[in-house]
């Protein structure tokens, strides 16, 4: 796996760990590095891929529950109980995500529950972008990071 120029990095974590955590090979290892670091210290970090994979995470959530003819109500209720920063960071955490975070050296080891959601979901913007946006893999990633259930 080539890299290109990789940035210092507090965790010197490996892109075959990011890809192993993931599930998925990223072809431009810049965007992979960009979902994975935080913001914070005069830098945007990932909060351009989190809004991203916000809305995708939202897309998701509706496509599954948009054919059970549910409630609008039951499609906010699926949305919550994935798409919130307790959810997400919790799950974050639980697949060792917290882990490959690259975040502002003053929180210590600890990666706090609103960056680390915000990294989830810059993964999963980044995925979208790296794919060629494929929602197949967006999925597929999503089910790896055990935010949706098979």
């Amino acid at each position: 796996m080539g890299n290109k120029s990789k940035k210092a990095e507090p965790n010197m974590v490996s892109d075959a760990t990011v890809e192993e955590i993931t599930g998925y090979h990223f072809h431009d290892i810049d965007l992979m590095h960009e979902a994975i670091t935080a913001a914070g210290m005069g830098s945007d970090g990932n909060k351009r891929l989190a809004l991203v994979g916000d809305a995708l995470i939202r897309l998701v959530t509706v496509d599954d529950w948009y054919p059970s003819g549910k409630s609008p109500a039951d499609g906010q209720k699926s949305f919550t109980e994935i798409g919130t920063n307790e959810v997400l960071s919790l799950v974050g955490r639980e697949q060792g995500v917290a882990d490959i975070i690259v975040h502002n050296p003053c929180h210590g080891r600890s990666v706090p529950k609103t960056t680390l959601a915000s990294s989830m979901e810059a993964i999963i913007g980044a995925v979208w972008v790296d794919s060629g946006k494929s929602l197949v893999d967006v999925r597929r990633v999503m089910q790896n990071l055990h935010i949706l259930q098979d």
